[in-house]
């Protein structure tokens, strides 16, 4: 026979979830969130049919698509035909990004 726990854990009682990851336990890697921002760059596109977009994003987000994913970014550009600004913020964890129509 076993016993049915009737309350919560301690570690519910005792600790709240992490407020950057929202209590997984891990963080998307800036490049995975690189690629979230361009499907999300598509998706805005595609529906309002904006010539400029504004992504806010983590530095360490922005200075990879500005780096690493240069060359994509600009093929994404002249695929869709907009220009694509980025500025970075201070308050935005690793996850967190705004594609803002312009």
């Amino acid at each position: 026979m076993t016993r049915k726990r009737t309350r919560e854990s301690l570690e519910h009682i005792l600790c709240e979830p992490c407020s950057a990851c929202g209590g997984r336990g891990v963080l998307k890697t800036a490049e995975t969130v690189c690629l979230e921002i361009f499907r999300e760059i598509i998706r805005s596109v595609r529906l309002y049919k904006v010539k400029t977009l504004m992504v806010l994003a983590s530095n360490s987000v922005v200075e990879m698509l500005l780096d690493e994913e240069a060359n994509m970014l600009a093929e994404l550009e002249t695929f869709l035909g907009v220009q694509i600004k980025f500025r970075a913020e201070a308050q935005y964890n690793q996850e967190q990004y705004d594609v803002v129509l312009l």
